[in-house]
């Protein structure tokens, strides 16, 4: 699952772009919803009375104001035990390479006792992803993002990504992980369709800015832009080190993201592959220096599952 979220403190940046989000409870459907065996699971390790509606909710920062969501954070943070902040910072919902019934892809346990509430993340290339057979024909299968890409039109990406928002929360994900925006260089890796870039960045950088507007100000969801970076294949994607050079970085393969960061994305996502040597999220200098730096991300990082290899993730970024 994912571990690594750069800096805790960040988290209020889930909260700006998602101040509208549902389903403050604790509770996630598998999104049937017209079927007499309809299934709601609760989450375990939950108080009950956590489901209760009036549980106390924190009171949110003044977005106006320069520093303040920072300063919220941070007291809000100050106030949590230290089980709490490790929490906070891994997943839930799979035993082994096994999900668990009833868990979206991924799954951040809320904390009632600070009124925060579960974050609860579903893959979107193509739509609300099945993960169950009781899901087949629940969700609505949407043309992949190489599709919308060949159309070239931002407003189509907009109302598209939109609309992918809108089913995610209407079955209780507040979190789309996507849009998938890594430009292609390898012609038969098998997750091209998922990336909405195509070929070229100039074009990548327009429907990604697009994408992020569509899910986060269009539905009121979060978007999560991955996979940063340099993954190119999916042949020995966890071994392969993709190799570029700064001005390649920026020219070619970082425009897609950094338009993401600029449209205000509330999360990136870490990728398997190493870049340059270095796993890509275990990369202080793609991650810190180069996304949180110089694009001025300041959002939080979240692993690709399972791609954190060592404990010095969360201070490479």
């Amino acid at each position: 699952m994912m571990t690594n979220v750069g800096s805790i403190r960040t988290i209020v940046a889930l909260r700006r772009a998602a101040r509208g989000i549902r389903d403050w409870g604790l509770q996630m459907s598998l999104g049937i919803s017209n079927r007499s065996e309809d299934v709601t699971v609760a989450f375990d390790m939950m108080a009950p009375e956590a489901q209760d509606e009036a549980a106390p909710r924190p009171t949110p920062p003044d977005w106006t104001q320069p520093g303040s969501p920072r300063r919220w954070a941070a007291k809000l943070v100050d106030n949590m035990t230290f089980e709490e902040k490790h929490r906070l910072i891994n997943g839930a919902g799979w035993w082994a390479w096994t999900q668990q019934e009833g868990y979206y892809v991924g799954d951040i346990l809320a904390n009632p006792r600070l009124g925060l509430p579960s974050i609860n993340m579903q893959d979107a290339m193509q739509g609300f992803r099945t993960t169950d057979a009781r899901m087949i024909g629940q969700v609505t299968s949407w043309p992949c993002a190489l599709a919308i890409a060949s159309t070239w039109d931002p407003n189509a990406t907009w109302e598209w990504s939109k609309a992918i928002g809108e089913e995610h929360l209407a079955k209780g994900a507040n979190v789309v992980l996507g849009p998938s925006v890594n430009v292609h260089r390898v012609a038969l890796n098998g997750r091209n369709a998922e990336y909405i870039s195509g070929e070229d960045p100039a074009l990548g950088k327009v429907l990604a800015a697009a994408y992020v507007r569509g899910v986060q100000e269009g539905a009121g969801a979060a978007a999560v832009v991955k996979h940063f970076v340099l993954n190119q294949q999916e042949t020995n994607r966890r071994s392969v080190d993709s190799n570029a050079d700064e001005r390649t970085r920026w020219e070619l393969y970082y425009p897609p993201f950094e338009a993401a960061v600029t449209a205000g994305v509330a999360a990136v996502m870490c990728s398997y592959n190493f870049v340059n040597g270095r796993q890509a999220c275990d990369n202080s200098e793609t991650l810190n220096t180069d996304l949180k730096g110089r694009m001025g991300f300041e959002g939080w990082v979240m692993s690709d599952w399972w791609a954190l290899q060592t404990q010095s993730s969360a201070n490479a970024g």
